[in-house]
């Protein structure tokens, strides 16, 4: 026969170990990934930022760089990135965000254009890209 005092300490144990599953960690990975992909012209260099939100977090600045073609993952539920060629590369740039296997927005950059600048769906309204010979004006 079981004691009523170890049916306590094991009904608060399992309490305990139930808690533990409901941590914060375990949920993290719930998280989506957004997928910042640059294609293009094969070796064309680029070089800038992506701005992420995550809930009512501040947002968090990622610097990329690197040559086309190239992939990179973002922890966030929105971004914003914007880059621009490497001086002297007169190539073309494709730039695409895209989320949960959706293609959010996607832009390209032709000659003479050096930026690129892309929104996901966020707290800035809907996704939009952007294709500019300067700088754009929120960087």
């Amino acid at each position: 026969m079981i004691s009523p005092m170890f049916g306590r300490y094991l009904l608060i144990s399992l309490i305990f170990l139930l808690s533990l599953s409901e941590s914060p960690t375990a949920r993290a990975g719930d998280a989506a990934m957004i997928e910042l992909e640059i294609l293009g012209d094969p070796g064309v260099g680029f070089a800038g930022d992506c701005r992420l939100t995550t809930g009512k977090l501040p947002e968090k600045r990622y610097r990329i760089n690197g040559t086309a073609p190239a992939k990179y993952w973002l922890p966030g539920d929105a971004a914003r990135c914007s880059f621009a060629k490497n001086a002297g590369s007169m190539g073309r740039l494709v730039a695409r965000l895209t989320r949960r296997g959706v293609i959010e927005v996607e832009q390209t950059s032709p000659p003479p254009f050096r930026w690129l600048t892309l929104s996901s769906t966020g707290p800035w309204g809907d996704a939009q890209g952007l294709a500019s010979a300067a700088r754009p004006l929120w960087q």
